[in-house]
């Protein structure tokens, strides 16, 4: 069924909107329930833009300059998007799965598919509508499917671009350009080399792991600033400047997919110089170091960034919870260095949790497999060695200790016991990554935790990643003994 209900109030505006405007004609009459076209008092080089709102309604339906298909979730629900500083001022056209109408999420996501193609036959939605998808990813029997963060929808990201595809390669637009789908998910880059023949350019926000809100509101912003640009001076939209663009604002990997030329953007390797890139993407590559990267991407982004860079764009979540989320097979060897260059083991995020509290999270505990309980055996010990201070509260009343211990799991309850034989031991902790580090070439840990020159001087696996020498959970084992 169409999705009317997904669609309320301005999401569908006629003409660029200012701050301060007053709308010459809020509500024209014989539109679509779906939308509410809306104009302000200047005009622009656009034709669309320049028909009069009189006491009538206009004759067509313009296209939409962007369209935003958001999952819905805080940051990118409703009431956050359609604020006045991230509203489009143009043309658009938005969707949330947290609304959409259906029985199961199958059926959620099909009355997406339904309304995408209603909103194409009526113009809304062209080939000319610059598409952004923001939405929480996952892979199931090796396909990313697509959604909001409860699972309410669920929409495999194949069927959705499909549908978004529907009419680019049709003949009668070959003269005109096409603009691209811009895919802001987790784990989008896993359909990357299924896509080259899809239809329309794609540019994908992030890689193969999980992707910091932040980035992709970036991208985001970006995107509309584009449109509206676009709209309001009357050029086409391609996908190769819009790259160009994004590349200067996201902190994560960036490719552009397109049966002519396939690209992909990675901050370091991809910058000429540490000059070009912008404060906050710099704090941007910090968190996907954190969240995705292995602990010498980590080092080497601290090396080049440092902490400050970090807490330009999360001022409120202290770094080591970072290393819980994305990529945690790394968790233990990243909070060891990040402890061992002076990072406070008990600093609190806004609900007052520690790293150790973060560790011993319910949700962590509850799903987590016999090998994960392992690994946060070690990354408890480690935070325990370096003084994190299990009674400590948090502002739901509730200790690391209070947590572990209500889990059921014994192993790790037991490490809290009196006579565990917990040692407050820093230094031990730094000596043993120092062995690892040289053991496995990490060049970057090194130059952080000594000298710079001392590790040009390492005589390590020729530069070999660190999962080429040994699995992380094989590092700590060599260094606990």
């Amino acid at each position: 069924m169409p999705c009317n209900a997904a669609f309320q109030c301005e999401k569908y505006t006629f003409g660029p909107l200012l701050m301060n405007s007053t709308p010459l004609y809020p509500r024209a009459t014989g539109y679509p329930s779906a939308f509410t076209p809306v104009t302000s008092r200047i005009q622009s080089s656009n034709p669309v833009a320049q028909v009069t709102l009189a006491n009538e309604a206009p004759l067509r339906t313009p296209p939409a300059s962007i369209a935003i298909i958001s999952a819905g979730d805080p940051p990118f629900d409703r009431s956050t998007l359609e604020a006045l500083h991230a509203k489009p001022q143009s043309t658009y056209c938005s969707f949330y799965f947290t609304e959409l109408e259906g029985m199961t999420p199958t059926e959620r996501g099909q009355s997406l598919l339904t309304e995408i193609a209603r909103l194409q036959d009526i113009g809304v939605l062209t080939a000319q509508t610059l598409v952004v998808v923001m939405a929480h990813g996952g892979i199931l029997d090796g396909e990313l499917i697509v959604g909001d963060l409860q699972k309410r929808t669920l929409l495999p990201a194949a069927e959705l671009l499909g549908a978004l595809s529907r009419g680019a390669r049709d003949p009668q637009n070959a003269a005109t350009p096409v603009a691209p789908i811009v895919f802001s998910c987790c784990h989008a880059g896993v359909i990357a080399d299924s896509l080259l023949d899809f239809g329309r350019p794609l540019l994908i926000n992030g890689g193969e792991h999980s992707l910091f809100n932040l980035d992709a509101e970036a991208v985001l912003q970006t995107c509309i600033q584009q449109a509206c640009s676009s709209w309001r001076e009357g050029w086409a939209l391609k996908a190769e400047p819009l790259f160009d663009t994004l590349s200067s604002v996201s902190g994560d990997i960036l490719q552009l997919i397109d049966p002519e030329e396939s690209l992909e953007h990675r901050l370091l390797e991809s910058s000429a110089s540490l000059h070009d890139i912008d404060p906050r993407q710099a704090g941007l590559h910090v968190v996907a170091a954190l969240m995705n990267g292995d602990v010498d991407d980590l080092a080497e982004s601290l090396l080049l960034f440092g902490l400050d860079a970090y807490q330009q764009v999360s001022p409120g979540k202290p770094c080591l919870h970072r290393t819980f989320t994305g990529n945690t097979e790394w968790s233990a060897v990243k909070l060891q260095l990040l402890l061992a260059i002076g990072v406070d083991v008990n600093a609190t995020d806004e609900y007052g949790n520690t790293a150790l509290h973060f560790a011993c999270r319910p949700r962590a505990l509850q799903q987590s497999s016999q090998e994960e309980v392992e690994s946060l055996y070690r990354v408890i010990r480690i935070l325990l060695e370096s003084g994190a201070d299990p009674s400590l509260k948090n502002k739901a009343g509730n200790s690391a200790a209070d947590l572990v211990n209500r889990s059921g799991l014994r192993a790790l309850a037991s490490l809290f016991a009196p006579n565990a034989g917990i040692r407050h031991s820093p230094q031990e902790s730094t000596r043993q990554l120092m062995d690892a580090a040289v053991r496995h070439g990490w060049k970057n840990v090194l130059s952080l935790l000594t000298d710079p020159q001392q590790a040009m001087e390492v005589d390590g696996d020729g530069g070999a990643s660190p999962t080429d020498a040994a699995t992380p959970d094989q590092i700590i084992e060599k260094s606990d003994s």
